[in-house]
């Protein structure tokens, strides 16, 4: 199994009500517009994942699991790699029901959307004291 666990930060702007995205960013700010957005200031970009995890993940069809983990609260992801994944963005990291592909997206395919979580967890990410931990998985 290859894991990798990096933190994000809440704030006051999170709604989390798109449909078929979901994204963490390194940037500090976020605007009312941004719906898709789950947290800010993550500490990993898609550049910085490691080798080994990149290398799994443009598999085609890979299985990825992405835990997100606040205030004790947990919530599962499931999504697909792809060969046409580049790893280069060094601001967002994406993940799409969708299988479109871009230098942003982190997994294709997924069961679940920034509106798909629970609004639990939404609630504790409106404090930008609260701290995300992501954790990517592969089996």
């Amino acid at each position: 199994m290859i894991q990798f666990t990096f933190q994000c930060y809440g704030h006051s702007n999170v709604k989390s009500t798109h449909r078929t995205t979901l994204e963490f960013t390194t940037e500090s700010d976020l605007s009312t517009k941004g719906d898709c957005i789950l947290a800010v200031n993550s500490t990993c970009s898609l550049r910085d994942l490691p080798e080994n995890l990149k290398e799994k993940m443009k598999i085609d069809g890979q299985i990825v699991t992405v835990i997100l983990t606040v205030d004790h609260t947990e919530e599962k992801i499931i999504g697909y790699g792809s060969s046409k994944l580049s790893f280069t963005n060094e601001d967002a990291l994406i993940i799409r029901k969708s299988s479109f592909v871009c230098s942003r997206t982190l997994m294709i395919n997924s069961n679940k959307a920034a509106s798909d979580i629970p609004r639990d967890i939404i609630s504790s990410l409106t404090n930008p004291s609260s701290v995300l931990n992501v954790t990517i998985q592969i089996d």
